[in-house]
């Protein structure tokens, strides 16, 4: 089982050159794998990763291929898995792909991050703010990028939402050429998420219970399921997100 970060967002929001600088000035001596799917158009920035020799870059083509390339490596040779979503494809399919992988203990995830193209959002905020919601909700880390042209109150704008929500999340700024002041941040070993869906823990813990505070009427143990993950009986999920890239000009 191998440690494991999730970049989420879209495709010009810069995931592969956070990752870039990670490497550069926190990961030099970790031996690294990134996964990028076939569908993601490449970039500089993925050439800059291919540089260094302590990284290796593995395409996959879909989640099955992506899974078989988990289950390929090996956490004595690599000790953590950069995992660049596929923007080509529902975000919460994606996220519970993952949360199977998680669940199998075929990867551990340790932080989730969302990159926020502000320019992206803030001409289609209304259209886009379910797909950020949904990536507040599930990130340790929302990293703002692409703010070179837009003005500080733009920005607040976003900010005030996120503030308004009250999530633990991180919020980072991401500079030029996709720099952060302290990515080493980023890899914290510390959940900050409002999901508890990657999370082992047992739903007893959650109830207040002892040998003279038992209810009287039966009570369910299960662990509740993400309401990002909830379908109905038609298999429609009950909360919708929108693709990203169908915003992309």
């Amino acid at each position: 089982m191998i440690d494991s970060y999730v970049l989420l967002g879209s495709q010009n929001s810069g995931r592969r050159g956070v990752i870039a600088n990670c490497i550069e000035m926190a990961l030099s001596e970790s031996n690294i794998a990134i996964l990028i799917s076939e569908s993601e158009i490449e970039s500089e920035s993925e050439k800059n990763i291919s540089k260094f020799p302590n990284a290796k870059i593995l395409k996959y083509k879909d989640t099955q291929d992506a899974k078989e390339k988990f289950l390929s490596l090996s956490a004595d040779d690599i000790e953590f898995v950069f995992y660049v979503a596929d923007s080509n494809q529902n975000v919460i399919d994606e996220l519970e792909f993952l949360k199977n992988l998680n669940e199998s203990n075929i990867i551990r995830i340790v932080r989730i991050w969302a990159l926020v193209d502000c320019k992206l959002f803030l001409d289609n905020f209304e259209k886009m703010s379910p797909y950020y919601d949904a990536l507040s909700h599930f990130c340790d880390c929302m990293l703002l990028s692409n703010r070179a042209d837009l003005k500080g109150s733009q920005i607040e704008e976003i900010l005030k939402r996120y503030k308004k929500l009250c999530h633990p999340h991180l919020i980072v700024y991401v500079k030029k050429d996709f720099k952060c002041d302290n990515p080493a941040i980023l890899l914290v070993d510390e959940a900050r998420r409002i999901t508890m869906a990657f999370d082992a823990y047992d739903p007893v813990d959650e109830l207040d219970l002892d040998e003279d505070n038992l209810p009287e009427e039966p009570f369910d143990l299960s662990k509740k399921e993400d309401p990002y993950f909830v379908r109905f009986e038609n298999g429609m999920r009950s909360k919708t997100v929108p693709l990203i890239n169908t915003f992309l000009k």
